[in-house]
This record gives C-alpha cells, sequence and structure tokens, in this order.
C-alpha cells in the first residue's frame, strides 16, 4: 500500500491511514539501469522522522550495528539480524533526463537522517544502504535492477528536489521479506516505514 501522498487530495487508503507527510533531506545519489537499458537514479534522503533501528543515537553508528555488518560481510550475509532492519519509505517513480538528455527514471528512498549522515563516513554501511535501497526500488516498482551501480557526486537527481511522501506513523508497522535476487548479497528483513 502506498504511503504518501501524490499531490493534491489524498486517496481515500491514504485519507483513511494514520499517517503524515515528510520532505525529506537531500543525502546521494545511485544510478544503475534496468532491465530495458534506461537509467534509473535512486536518491537516498534522510527524515528525522524515518525511525533507525536499534540503539543509534547522537548519530553515531551503534556497535551492534557495525558488528553486524562486518558479520554480514564476513559471511556473505545473513538474514533475519535485528540491527540490520532499517526503516524505510520507498516513493514513486518519476521520469526525468540524464546530463545527454536521455529519458531515465528517478525514485526517493528515505531513511533516518542520521543513517544517511553516516553513510558517507562509513563505507561498509554505505554499502548495505545502496544494496537496500535498490532492492525496495526493485520490488516495489517490479524492475530488474542492474546490482551494479555508480554514486555520482551528486546530493540529488530530480527537479523540485525531494518529494513530499507519506508515511505511517503507527507503530505496528509491518515487516516484509525481500527478494535477495534483486541485490548481490541477501538483504535483511526491513519494516517498511
Amino acid at each position: 500500500m502506498d504511503r504518501k501522498k501524490r499531490g493534491g487530495a489524498a486517496t481515500p487508503a491514504e485519507a483513511t491511514e494514520e499517517g503524515e507527510d515528510i520532505t525529506p533531506e537531500t543525502g546521494f545519489v545511485v544510478k544503475t539501469h534496468d532491465d530495458t537499458g534506461r537509467k534509473m537514479f535512486v536518491n537516498v534522503c534522510g527524515s528525522p522522522k524515518i525511525p533507525a533501528p536499534g540503539n543509534w543515537k547522537g548519530g553515531k553508528v551503534p556497535a551492534k550495528v557495525q558488528e553486524a555488518l562486518e558479520k554480514l560481510a564476513e559471511e556473505n550475509g545473513e538474514q533475519g539480524n535485528e540491527a540490520l532492519r532499517f526503516p524505510l519509505s520507498c516513493g514513486d517513480l518519476a521520469n526525468d533526463l540524464d546530463k545527454k538528455g536521455e529519458p531515465a527514471s528517478v525514485c526517493d528512498v528515505i531513511l533516518n537522517a542520521d543513517i544517511v549522515a553516516q553513510c558517507l563516513q562509513m563505507r561498509r554501511l554505505k554499502v548495505f544502504v545502496v544494496e537496500l535501497a535498490l532492492a525496495w526500488v526493485g520490488q516495489k516498482h517490479k524492475l530488474e535492477l542492474d546490482p551494479k551501480y555508480k554514486l555520482p557526486h551528486l546530493r540529488y537527481k530530480g527537479v523540485g528536489g525531494p518529494k513530499v511522501q507519506r508515511v505511517r506513523v503507527d507503530p505496528r508497522c509491518l515487516i516484509h521479506e525481500l527478494d535477495g535476487a534483486l541485490s548481490p548479497s541477501p538483504l535483511p528483513r526491513c519494516r517498511h516505514a
């Protein structure tokens, strides 16, 4: 179920759902391609209104998260690790143009702002978040995304900056399994905020 506002009036499902409209802060951009060869830009954005996993305080990566990331890298991933269940919100696809003027797709993924800030300092965390974001975009929009990606020196790709998304504020968030086939390494279960 979509949890964001598309501009204008909310749909009946959105109007009855406990939620909040948030406009995220820019973070970084991931560039890849879908199975048709079309460029896909995923904007990894941050908001303090999206919760962080575990004991994430003061903008620092908790020791449990660091250990889980190291274990994930060593074992090539173990699903179900609580420390790596990152709540996020995945937006709608939008059409845009790349720098050559060719058609491209753009999608915003919002995580906790502290997580996005730490991605810029901790490579292993950034790789994990990129794979997570690509998996969610692929699953939500039924796209096969190339696991090979680039990180252009952009904070955001798209006209008008980050888009407003409607996120659930109900603490009874659901846990969804992700299909690891969209990513080079298995992904943990995650909540969709």
